[in-house]
């Protein structure tokens, strides 16, 4: 069974890979981070409605506390962290977008510290430095190049993304993943149409111009992607997890460069090196389990 696992886990972090080149593809055919947020939980959220539909209809039934901390968790944490990702990706690579979202950890490290009092190994903190100098190797000594709204954008999507896993690890204790993901999604999905489906014609030009990629995003980069992960879970470890977890932002570098053209200086491939190093230590033995892109 763990033999399985560590194939899912990985499979997981290949599929949210893509998302960095789905969306600079849907960038090049027109579509705006906003629609393109909308589309990918709009869709999601329907195909695993229609599955739990005709196989697992329980799973609609939550307690009305879970479904308000669900939408919550939606409108408030996954949507704000999913616009930030991709604007970034507007004024970013999706190799340096990808790799600023995966400052999440040390985020979490610190929340876990000063929100919940966690007591933490003192080997823990060497993340940080590591996780600084990566930064700065990335970005280089000198961002004047670098579209800065772009970079906090990036940023902000790691911030996020670490408050919106801090909160669901409290908010959603005993709740189905299952359930919790498709309401997440479905709360998400109506906050995004809401402000960025303002016209019906607009939205079926996008659609029936763009459904491939479309479609990709929402059945690989989202459906696959967190059903390899949850499965995973429950055969491995949450650290062995979160540690084999880093092949997603390792597959969205390589897709970007075989795709897109895009490429990673020396001293770049240093600095990631050390992000990805300090991921592994903030994610070594017990972390909180939470994993919805």
């Amino acid at each position: 069974m763990r033999w399985r696992g560590i194939v899912e886990i990985l499979l997981s972090g290949f599929c949210f890979g893509f998302l960095g080149l789905f969306g600079k593809i849907a960038y090049s055919q027109g579509i705006s981070s906003g629609e393109f947020l909308s589309f990918r939980f709009l869709l999601s959220a329907s195909l695993l409605a229609c599955f739990f539909l005709f196989f697992q209809w329980k799973k609609f039934l939550l307690t009305w506390q879970s479904i308000m901390h669900c939408g919550l968790l939606g409108i408030f944490g996954y949507a704000v962290f999913s616009s930030c990702f991709f604007r970034a990706l507007q004024g970013l690579s999706a190799s340096l977008t990808v790799l600023l979202l995966y400052t999440y950890p040390v985020f979490v490290l610190l929340g876990s510290r000063f929100l919940f009092k966690e007591e933490l190994p003192l080997y823990k903190w060497l993340a940080l430095p590591l996780q600084f100098i990566g930064l700065l190797m990335l970005v280089g000594l000198d961002i004047s190049s670098v579209d800065i709204i772009s970079l906090l954008f990036g940023l902000g999507s790691a911030f996020f993304y670490a408050l919106y896993i801090l909160a669901s690890s409290k908010l959603l204790k005993g709740v189905s993943p299952w359930s919790s993901v498709f309401y997440i999604q479905f709360f998400a999905a109506i906050a995004l149409s809401l402000i960025y489906f303002d016209n019906i014609n607009r939205v079926k030009e996008v659609f029936f111009h763009s459904y491939p990629v479309l479609i990709g995003t929402a059945v690989i980069g989202t459906l696959m992607a967190m059903s390899l992960f949850l499965s995973a879970l429950q055969k491995l470890k949450s650290y062995e997890a979160s540690i084999l977890s880093t092949a997603e932002p390792l597959t969205g570098i390589v897709l970007a460069m075989v795709f897109l053209r895009e490429h990673l200086s020396l001293p770049q491939l240093m600095g990631a090196i050390l992000i990805l190093g300090a991921m592994i230590i903030v994610s070594w033995k017990k972390t909180i389990k939470a994993k919805i892109v």
